[in-house]
């Protein structure tokens, strides 16, 4: 990541860079020149043009702007050789826009939680991981989303109950709306079953107890 205050005395190659500031050194505009892969930040205040192909940013940066309107931004800073706008939302479905189409990524899980400082750079690092690695930038972007709700998790300590398909291997998790809570998994009379038992609680909801079904997902 290249901050505000980076500077280099000459250009430098990479295979990919990241940079997150809305001003850039000229050396550093350089290297993002002669680099194959440029993932940047939307700035949002006084941003300079620079080399991206693709621009991350979070629709809640960018309250009531279509697509359409942000693409158009983000073309003027990264020039004709943005190909994609990627824009975040929350836990909600990742919005991809490349000038023409728009496709929607819904994550397999989420999570809520107070603080998301980090969240950008998080994603828009497992983004270029997977870029380099072969992903087209669907399969990227839903990666990296994934990733980054895994790191936010750890982050902030929550709890987690991950059910795991051990025939086909896919994964998911139970969603909970609030951002702080407690979680406890309860004894089973059965071993064979669908359903698992668990306690939440949180600061604003008392203990209860809750069965789920871990093949059709409800919770009752």
């Amino acid at each position: 990541r290249l901050s505000r205050t980076f500077l280099l005395d000459e250009p430098v190659h990479a295979d990919a860079f990241y940079v997150n500031a809305p001003k850039l050194p000229q050396t550093v505009l350089a290297s993002l020149e002669r680099a194959a892969l440029v993932v940047s930040q939307f700035p949002l205040r006084e941003g300079e043009p620079r080399a991206a192909d693709i621009m991350v940013g979070s629709k809640a940066d960018l309250p009531g702007v279509s697509m359409a309107d942000a693409w158009r931004r983000a073309q003027r800073l990264g020039s004709e050789r943005l190909t994609h706008l990627v824009m975040t939302d929350g836990p909600a479905a990742i919005s991809i826009f490349d000038g023409h189409i728009e496709h929607s990524v819904t994550l397999d899980r989420t999570v809520s939680v107070p603080d998301t400082i980090g969240a950008g750079d998080s994603f828009s690092g497992a983004l270029i991981n997977c870029l380099l690695g072969g992903a087209d930038i669907v399969t990227a972007s839903r990666i990296a989303g994934n990733d980054t709700t895994i790191w936010l998790e750890r982050r902030e300590g929550l709890p987690v109950i991950m059910i795991r398909d051990r025939t086909s291997g896919e994964e998911h998790s139970i969603a909970f709306a609030e951002e702080a809570y407690s979680l406890g998994l309860q004894g089973a009379a059965e071993y064979d079953t669908d359903v698992i038992r668990f306690s939440y609680s949180s600061m604003t909801t008392p203990s209860q107890l809750f069965d789920y079904n871990m093949a059709t997902r409800e919770r009752t």
